[in-house]
């Protein structure tokens, strides 16, 4: 073989060795540069579909925003955090941490002095303290093994109302000092202490988050009130109204146990104070969305909608029709473009009952007792009920065309500018109400245990 036939057959073998390497290299290449994060991640379509889900929910509602509160609301002060030591064997659970009995000022000082006062009937006793009311009496754990919770509550109801148990050991008893003071002297007693009004309020009243901007900066607070079982309600709601004034105080549960109250940060001492109140917090919010009728309507439930799909409304049939193009002063003129419409119309699609569309709206009759023009629900704009070329009622309007008065002509209840909401007006919204299309995604609601509305 000659000497440049063998350099030739070295560069062959060189350069597919280069071009087989480069090949295999590639891929790699590739896939290094994807972990800079340029290379889309193929997705499945189960995921694809979730996202696709996901972004038709929040089309559909609101993304929420907290509040801000002001301070000094809490009770206890914004920078309060009960302490939970690793160890709470022995330890009385409460709303402010978990207390020795014997030494409860290990977390009692971390409250102000006001939800820690001691009554006139206060004793100190080597067992801890008592005064009149409710009492916390701590069981032996060797009692308790061997005597059981129900034999020593049979025991304790001797000297007083029993109320219920804690953690670690405690009962909640409900009497005289005098008598509790027997009761502290059995075997069977470990310690006693008073039930103070810091151990029935909630730490994070002042600082739960808020939606309704109005409730969120109010100095007044929004209470529900617990009352101890077997007390006397209407006794009960009657101190809290004097002492917050009778408007203030309302029946929360339909048994009277739980009161709502308005109240500023200086009554909760006062509140939490009184003798037949177990505990107190914030009363929360709750924003209700009507978003599993059309679900069911379209699949029949729930349960097998892959996150309340409403397949019909994706396809775009919701009733509307197909639309034609038409102007907008004139929406009896067709269009194709807005050189069409003369005197500063603008050519757009518009889905009405005049004739126009190929594909005519769906007409809903609904045999009720009113209807809200105003509300954004119906309205022409959102602002007005209806203009020059879509009048109120009548085929050229966004919802409304006609209305047949039976007993009243429609200025009464849902009068414009009354803001009231008649059964009828919310059965008409709930089949044909579409606030949606002025880009609102929250509605007014009210408060039903005060009338007073909700704002967003």
């Amino acid at each position: 073989m000659s000497r440049r036939t063998f350099r030739n057959g070295i560069h062959g073998v060189l350069v597919a060795g280069v071009i087989i390497s480069l090949l295999l290299l590639a891929p790699a290449v590739f896939n290094w540069a994807g972990r800079g994060g340029h290379q889309m991640q193929p997705q499945n379509s189960a995921a694809q579909m979730d996202e696709r889900a996901n972004q038709r929910w929040f089309r559909g509602h609101p993304r929420l925003t907290a509040q801000p509160r002001p301070d000094g609301l809490t009770p206890f002060g914004q920078d309060f955090k009960p302490d939970t030591p690793r160890d709470v064997r022995g330890l009385i659970a409460t709303s402010i941490g978990y207390v020795n009995l014997k030494k409860p000022a290990a977390v009692l000082d971390g409250v102000p002095a006001e939800f820690k006062t001691q009554g006139p009937s206060f004793k100190s006793h080597g067992k801890g303290g008592l005064q009149d009311g409710v009492n916390i009496i701590q069981i032996g754990e060797a009692s308790l093994n061997s005597m059981g919770y129900d034999r020593i509550a049979s025991e304790a109801g001797k000297f007083g109302r029993v109320l219920g148990a804690i953690p670690d050991r405690g009962i909640l008893v409900k009497g005289k000092a005098a008598d509790l003071a027997r009761l502290a002297a059995q075997p069977f007693v470990e310690a006693t202490g008073v039930h103070y009004g810091a151990y029935g309020l909630d730490p994070l009243i002042g600082q739960m988050p808020l939606i309704q901007k109005s409730r969120a900066q109010s100095p007044v607070l929004d209470l529900q009130v617990k009352l101890w079982h077997g007390e006397d309600a209407q006794a009960a709601k009657g101190r809290l109204q004097h002492l917050l004034g009778a408007e203030n105080v309302s029946d929360y549960s339909m048994d009277g146990s739980v009161l709502r109250a308005k109240a500023k940060r200086s009554d909760l001492a006062k509140l939490a104070d009184d003798e037949s109140v177990e505990f107190a917090t914030e009363v929360p919010e709750f924003m209700l969305n009507n978003s599993e009728v059309p679900v069911i309507l379209m699949i029949g439930n729930t349960e097998e909608s892959f996150n309340l799909a409403r397949p019909f409304h994706e396809l775009g049939i919701d009733g509307g029709g197909s639309g034609a193009l038409l102007c907008t002063n004139n929406p009896t003129l067709a269009c194709t473009t807005d050189a069409n419409c003369t005197g500063g119309g603008l050519c757009r699609l518009q889905r009405l009952n005049n004739g126009t569309a190929q594909v005519p709206p769906q007409i809903v009759a609904v045999t009720d007792n009113g209807i809200t023009a105003d509300a954004v629900h119906f309205s022409q704009t959102a602002t007005q009920v209806g203009d020059f070329s879509h009048p109120f009622p009548s085929p050229s309007h966004r919802k409304i065309h006609a209305i047949q008065n039976v007993e009243d002509d429609g200025t009464s209840c849902d009068g414009l500018l009354f803001g009231s909401n008649t059964h009828g007006n919310v059965v008409a919204g709930i089949i044909a109400g579409a606030p949606g299309d002025f880009g609102l995604t929250y509605s007014k609601a009210i408060d039903p245990a005060d009338g007073v509305p909700l704002q967003g």
